[in-house]
């Protein structure tokens, strides 16, 4: 059993909705969610629970290798007045095997003079804890595609120290000249939990 539950928070002159992705009974539901506040710019890494390292592999669902903990994404209009929309994506993966590390090579694709790829971390954390960071002379740019009318760039980096068993997690800023409205849950591997959060400008009155 599922429960719809929503709330929309207004901030001045943003509005805040956020949809959930949750598993029950080996389904999936997509809901309106409760956002109980929202943290502001400010990042940091989400608490790795013991539900996280006991999740294992499934399968029946094709998570052999490996699985996404969790997608959290945040679109953001707020440089609306000036062309400028944020995209704030936070990814966690549990590996499982040597197959399962393809997941540790990352590339990030972007339109060049159209977006950029920015304020990029990631870590990997061992079973037994101890975390790796990524450092910024980790990360590559390079060309992906150039023809006569797009040249599209790609930011690319590998988990340093990647083992059986280890939780790989990033989390980068997107910025880009329209706004970010899709959001695909269909992955190469089960996703478990997602969250997509739009805070977008208070164009007409809100009949909520």
């Amino acid at each position: 059993m599922y429960f719809k539950k929503y709330d929309i928070i207004r901030e001045q002159t943003m509005t805040t909705i956020r949809l959930q992705l949750q598993q029950a009974g080996g389904l999936m539901f997509l809901i309106l969610a409760p956002v109980l506040a929202y943290a502001g710019d400010d990042f940091a890494w989400a608490p790795i629970t013991s539900a996280d390292w006991a999740v294992a592999p499934d399968s029946s669902r094709g998570g052999m290798h490996a699985i996404m903990i969790f997608e959290k994404i945040i679109s953001n209009d707020r440089g609306f007045e000036k062309g400028k929309f944020y995209l704030e994506v936070y990814r966690r993966i549990k590996v499982f095997t040597p197959e399962g590390r393809s997941f540790a090579e990352v590339s990030l694709p972007y339109v060049r003079k159209k977006e950029e790829i920015e304020e990029l971390n990631a870590r990997t954390v061992l079973p037994g804890g101890k975390e790796i960071n990524l450092d910024e002379d980790q990360i590559h740019e390079s060309e992906a595609v150039k023809t006569e009318d797009v040249r599209i760039m790609q930011k690319s980096f590998s988990f340093p120290g990647v083992t059986d068993g280890s939780i790989l997690e990033y989390r980068y800023v997107q910025r880009s000249s329209s706004p970010h409205n899709n959001w695909y849950i269909e992955k190469t591997i089960p996703l478990l939990h997602g969250e997509f959060t739009w805070k977008f400008i208070n164009r007409v009155s809100n009949p909520y």
